[in-house]
This record gives structure tokens, sequence and C-alpha cells, in this order.
């Protein structure tokens, strides 16, 4: 293999770091939203039913669904669309790590800091769009060359 072609299928340490970001985030989206949809009063993982007042829900489990597709589901395909460097992986991983920026924002407004995984869910956040908007990554994620 000449070193160009290898260059080209060797996964640079940003897209390593970007994988594992997206496992975390995943295993996280996937723990919180199974708790809130087995237990939609929050009370298993220590949430006040109190934290919806003035908001149209009356229980966690839209949030827990969120939770589990958007934080728990997506995140872990975007690990298997990054690593097939899939056509428009890119743009999913900025619409994720919009989707979730908005959230969090939300989350702080309507409640301030409330726990620490707030803290480690903007930290995995910062670390999707961060390693995905640097140019080793973007140019690997790029389609292969077929010449």
């Amino acid at each position: 293999m000449d070193k160009l072609t290898e260059t080209r299928t060797r996964k640079p340490i940003a897209v390593w770091a970007l994988i594992a970001d997206l496992i975390l985030l995943g295993l996280g989206g996937l723990y919180g939203g199974v708790l809130f949809i087995l237990d939609p009063s929050g009370a298993s993982m220590g949430v006040p039913l109190s934290l919806l007042d003035g908001l149209p829900l009356s229980d966690f489990l839209l949030p827990g669904l969120f939770l589990l597709g958007v934080m728990g589901l997506a995140p872990l395909a975007l690990v298997v669309a990054v690593w097939r460097r899939w056509p428009r992986t890119w743009l999913a991983l900025m619409a994720l790590g919009a989707v979730l920026l908005l959230w969090l924002a939300g989350e702080f407004v309507l409640w301030g800091y409330q726990a620490p995984i707030q803290i480690i869910t903007s930290v995995l956040c910062a670390g999707l769009l961060g390693f995905g908007l640097l140019p080793s990554t973007r140019g690997w994620l790029r389609a292969p060359d077929l010449a």
C-alpha cells in the first residue's frame, strides 16, 4: 500500500476521539431514555416531576423517548456512519450537535444547573462538534477517491 492510500484509509486520531465521544453519548442516552420510559415519574433517577411544572408534560415519557432516540440511538448510528464514511455523515454530525446544543440550552434556561450529567453531556456535545469540525475529520469523512 502506498503512502497516499494508507493516509486515506487510516483513521485520524480525531476520528477515533469522535467515535469514542459518540459511543459515550449514545450509551448515556440509552440509559437515561430507558429509565425514563420504564419509570416516567422520574423517581428511579431522582428527578422530581416538579421540574415539568409550567411545561405541557405530565411525566418524563416524551423526554425519555427523546433521550433514547436522539441522544441514544442517533449517536450510535453515527458511529457506523463515521466508520463506513457514509455520504452526508458530517452534516448529520453537525445536525445532531445543533439539536443537542438546543436541548442543553433549554435545560439550562428552564432549570439552571441541576446535575453533573448536564456538564458531562455538554462536554460530549462540545467534543462531537469540536472533533467533527477538525480538518482531519472532515477530510477523512469525504468519500474516498475511486481512482
